[in-house]
């Protein structure tokens, strides 16, 4: 597909795409209204972003959970992710049923787009004025609970690193791949052109994309000879719990999160660590400390 441009795009490839993203777009809208009005919003439990700060957690929710586009210099296979347990009503959690369905309709279009022999997908999507769809962040549905009450959810953290190597000359051309006119992009090639060619560099990477799995108990049933049924989730996205009622709750155990520096600082290579802080954050290339 050699094809870059949007100008000749045929309207039977462009509509599609258009009309599941309006309907994508009105689910959105109706997550966000619904958690902001919703009367648990005042639940006492707490969110933590990736950096373990305390956050609001519909607030955290519904920036997560409509969160649809690319910022520039990201990795297009890494989305944002955080971790926490809302309680919403059942008409929030109808929301959220309606956000998954577009979701899933809109990810179909573009897999249906990516085949095309003569329109490339990036091509179709600049004719329809998306060039910033994150395939993604779009992809991953809302997890949550919406049938039986839980007694209990435990969060736990699920992600791994790993370090590769880097040479300057590849770490120079890494770097070249993005817009080398924005500023920051400009002072980590200075900073690398300071470098010995010599030097060895660390490539510190996630080996996938942080999730966190929920351990949920459910009560007894019956409640003194009967079998505690338990479930797991696993989401990069905050999990919620339905309630009717606006005062209950399940009993919430959050982990305290740990920044991937703290990880990279404890990760030793035999004569040599690792520097805890990114040396080139746009490509996640850290110095070794001697």
């Amino acid at each position: 597909m050699s094809d870059k441009t949007s100008e000749d795009v045929p309207s039977e490839l462009v509509d599609p795409l258009k009309a599941a993203w309006r309907e994508y777009k009105a689910a959105c809208g109706a997550v966000k209204a619904n958690l902001v009005n919703d009367e648990r919003a005042g639940y006492q439990g707490q969110a933590l972003t990736e950096d373990g700060e305390p956050a609001n957690p519909h607030e955290l929710a519904s920036q997560l959970y409509t969160d649809c586009e690319r910022e520039d210099g990201d990795d297009p296979k890494r989305s944002n992710h955080a971790f926490g347990v809302i309680v919403v009503s059942p008409k929030t959690q109808a929301s959220f049923e309606f956000l998954n369905r577009t979701k899933a309709d809109l990810i179909a279009v573009l897999d249906d787009l990516k085949g095309h022999p003569k329109h490339s997908l990036e091509s179709i999507k600049a004719a329809a004025g998306l060039t910033r769809i994150h395939y993604y962040k779009i992809k991953r549905p809302v997890k949550g609970l919406g049938g039986e009450r839980p007694e209990s959810v435990r969060l736990s953290i699920e992600q791994k690193i790993d370090v590769g190597k880097r040479t300057v000359d590849e770490c120079m051309e890494l770097l070249e791949d993005f817009d080398t006119t924005q500023i920051h992009i400009q002072a980590q090639l200075d900073a690398l052109r300071r470098l010995k060619p010599s030097e060895p560099l660390a490539y510190v990477f996630e080996t996938s994309n942080m999730r966190i799995m929920a351990n949920v108990s459910f009560p007894k049933y019956p409640a003194k000879t009967g079998l505690r049924r338990h479930a797991k989730l696993r989401s990069v996205m905050p999990f919620y719990v339905t309630s009717h009622n606006p005062d209950w709750a399940p009993a919430i155990k959050l982990p305290s999160a740990v920044r991937l520096e703290d990880r990279v600082e404890r990760k030793e290579r035999k004569d040599r660590r690792i520097d805890p802080t990114p040396f080139l954050p746009s490509i996640h290339v850290h110095r070794y400390i001697d």
